[in-house]
This record gives C-alpha cells, structure tokens and sequence, in this order.
C-alpha cells in the first residue's frame, strides 16, 4: 500500500537481486506490474516509477501490434492489418521507446509489451507510443 505520496517501502530485503510484483487487491492471479531490483547490504534502491496493467473493464481491444523484448528493446513483431497502429502509420521496422512518456528502459521491456497486449485492455483504452524514428503516436484500442 502507497503513503499519501504515492511511495512505499519495502523494509528488510536480503542483499541481491529480487523483483516486486503488484497483484489486485482483491486476490487472483492477474500480475498488474512487475519490477526487478537489485540490493546491496544495507542499501536504500529506489526502483523508479512503476506503470501498472489495470485489469480491464468492458470489452476487450487491441492496439493492432504485437511488441516483444529485443536486445533490451520494445521491438514491434507485427500490425494487424487495418488496426489502429497500421493506421497510425506503425510498421514491424519500428521500436517503442516510450509509452504515455515513460521510458521502456524505466518499465522494462516485457512489463510494456504486457501493456500493449490485446486482450488485456479495454475497446476505447488510448496510448502514446513514441518511437525510436523520433515520432509519438496515439492509438486508441479497438474491438478484439
């Protein structure tokens, strides 16, 4: 649970690599978020922001792509054609480097592509991706 600020501790962590996973309040097995860490003896990490998946209400939509980690990268593996990213000018030659202004290097690569899966968002859900090629795009989620 986050303070007033939006922050929150994690106290009492053993020395080296481990990762926080966010799941809904309410139970089940839906993963909202994921973030790897790494910590030193007695080190204080501050993990960055944290962009979480609600779960989705409604109908389920799609952005028209599928994204998949790539040397580090969000690299874009294929456009539903006629779907919003072909629309928005997208093409499998394109990497994200943004999503709504947050870096995929701060998200990490699967938690984004996690993001832009079909299926998990909602008819009508909007994002803005930039790409590698200097552009940003908004796409809004169609039907499934």
């Amino acid at each position: 649970t986050t303070d007033a600020s939006g922050r929150f501790r994690v106290e009492r962590v053993a020395a080296g690599s481990g990762s926080l996973t966010f799941v809904p309040a309410t139970g089940g097995f839906d993963t909202l978020a994921r973030k790897d860490f790494t910590a030193g003896e007695g080190q204080l990490v501050d993990v960055g922001a944290i962009k979480v998946v609600p779960p989705r209400n409604g109908d389920a939509g799609t952005f028209g792509l599928v994204a998949a980690p790539k040397d580090g990268k969000l690299a874009v593996v294929s456009v539903a054609p006629g779907g919003p990213a072909e629309q928005a000018g997208i093409t499998t030659t394109d990497v994200i480097t943004q999503l709504d202004g947050h870096a995929v290097s701060d998200i990490g690569a699967e938690p984004a592509a996690a993001l832009l899966s079909s299926g998990r968002i909602g008819v009508g859900a909007t994002i803005a991706l930039t790409l590698e090629r200097g552009t940003t795009v908004t796409l809004t989620a169609a039907k499934w």
